[in-house]
C-alpha cells in the first residue's frame, strides 16, 4: 500500500478549482483559479516526496513559489505551487550578460530570505541555479521547483540518490555525505559568482570581496562554509 494512502490531502478545495490553461512540461500545468485571475502551477510528483511536501507546506516567504494544496493518487502527488510572474535568470543572464556585483548581492539576499524559510521546516532545496530563480515584475527574486527537494534526515549519513545540476551541486549531493541547508548555500554562491562574471568559479572566480564569499560558500568541506542563509 502507497505511503499517500496514509495521510490527509491539503487543502483540496483548491486544487478542485483549478482549471489547466497551458502545458509547462513534462509534469507541470499552468492553472487558473475559477472565477478569478489568479495562477498556479501544478506538478505530478512521486509519493516518496511525501514527507517533504508535508513540511513544505508550513513553509511561507514572498521569496519562495508557496506550496498551496496537494493530494495523492497512487504513486503521484498532485501539487499546487504559487506561480512566479516574471523571467527566469536564466533568460536575464541570457539577454544581458553578467550583471554589477551590487545587484547579483541584491538577488542573493532575496534567495537566502527564501531558502531560510525552507530550512526553517527542514527542506533542503538540492537545486538552486539560474533557472529555478524567477525575477518577478515587481522586483522580488523568486524560488522556484522543489521537484527535487527533500527532508533533512539527522540519521542519515548520505542522499540516497545523486541529483542536482552540473556546476551548482555540492560535493555532498554526489553520495559522500548527507546534503543540509550549507548544501543549497554552496549553490547560491556559485549563482553569485555566474551573475557577476558569466562564468562558474572554477573558471574565472569573482574578483575581490565578491570573489572572497563565492570561495567561503563552496568550500568542499560544507563546515567552512556560512553556517546558515541567515548569516550569508
Amino acid at each position: 500500500m502507497n505511503s499517500c494512502e496514509y495521510h490527509t490531502a491539503y487543502n483540496t478545495k483548491l486544487l478542485d478549482r483549478l482549471e489547466p490553461l497551458a502545458e509547462l512540461g513534462a509534469s507541470a500545468t499552468l492553472c487558473m483559479l475559477r472565477g478569478t485571475h489568479t495562477l498556479y502551477v501544478v506538478k505530478h510528483l512521486p509519493a516518496s516526496l511525501l514527507s517533504m511536501l508535508q513540511a513544505l507546506a508550513k513553509a511561507v516567504s514572498p521569496r519562495i513559489a508557496d506550496l498551496r494544496a496537494f493530494r495523492c493518487y497512487g504513486d503521484e502527488i498532485e501539487a499546487a505551487f504559487d506561480y512566479a510572474d516574471g523571467e527566469t535568470l536564466h533568460a536575464r543572464l541570457e539577454s544581458s550578460g553578467p550583471m554589477e556585483a551590487v545587484s547579483a548581492a541584491h538577488i542573493c539576499m532575496d534567495v537566502c530570505e527564501g531558502l531560510a524559510a525552507l530550512h526553517s521546516v527542514g527542506v533542503v532545496h538540492r537545486d538552486i541555479n539560474p533557472n529555478n530563480i524567477v525575477l518577478t515584475r515587481d522586483g522580488r527574486a523568486v524560488i522556484i521547483d522543489c521537484g527535487i527537494a527533500r527532508s533533512f534526515l539527522g540519521e542519515r549519513t548520505a542522499d540516497t540518490m545523486i541529483l542536482g545540476t552540473p556546476g551548482y551541486a555540492a560535493p555532498e549531493q554526489f553520495g559522500f555525505t548527507q546534503s543540509d541547508a550549507r548544501t543549497d548555500l554552496y549553490a547560491v554562491g556559485v549563482l553569485f559568482n555566474v551573475m557577476i562574471t558569466g562564468e562558474l568559479p572554477n573558471e574565472t572566480l569573482a574578483a575581490e570581496k565578491p570573489g572572497k564569499i563565492v570561495s567561503r560558500c563552496i568550500a568542499i568541506d560544507a563546515k567552512n562554509r556560512p553556517a546558515s542563509a541567515e548569516e550569508l
